[in-house]
């Protein structure tokens, strides 16, 4: 008898920052080296409304593309790290081909939308596993809320507070609570 398994492809959305973060984690030289946003910030979607060539430590952009879900926090982390957008997205995929991610393709660090960005339920929960297990990544994740320091542009710093706990009253489930999150469109 042979069995077949449908795994459905769907658009991971901002899910996709949690690639973008391990990523960025496992390849930065320094987690505190400072991210320029450049000239060209990305404004679509969520944003953390950081301003043209503003300047932070790579862990407070962590937390702010994480947490806030800021899309123009996960450009300028790509193009620090990546090279460029596109140069990053590459890296992605071939994470994701070391961890048996068979039904995605990523064609940013955002998840905003292209039909050729894709993932699946199996393969985000093969991502979420194996980067709950880097310390640095799950202190991001579990945080309600975090403040940077002074940059270049925000001289009292920045606080950014998850959408993942913002509509939680409650954070129990039946058999435990939830620690962390990643929320996507």
């Amino acid at each position: 008898m042979q069995v077949i398994i449908f795994v459905a492809q769907a658009y991971p959305a901002s899910t996709t920052k949690i690639m973008t973060c391990i990523l960025a984690i496992e390849n930065a030289a320094d987690i505190n080296e400072i991210v320029n946003t450049g000239s060209d910030v990305e404004k679509r979607g969520s944003t953390c409304h950081f301003s043209r060539n503003e300047e932070m430590p790579l862990i407070d952009m962590l937390y702010g593309m994480m947490m806030f879900s800021g899309n123009d926090a996960a450009k300028a982390i790509a193009e620090h790290i990546g090279g460029s957008e596109s140069g990053f997205a590459e890296m992605m995929n071939k994470k994701a081909q070391r961890l048996g991610m068979k039904g995605t393709h990523f064609c940013d660090t955002t998840g905003l939308h292209d039909p050729d960005h894709y993932s699946t339920v199996r393969d985000i929960a093969v991502l979420l596993k194996y980067a709950l297990k880097n310390d640095t990544f799950r202190e991001i994740i579990e945080s309600p809320r975090h403040s940077t320091g002074v940059t270049n542009i925000h001289p009292s710093g920045i606080t950014y507070y998850s959408t993942m706990f913002k509509n939680l009253s409650d954070t129990s489930v039946t058999g435990g609570k939830i620690l962390g999150g990643k929320t996507g469109y």
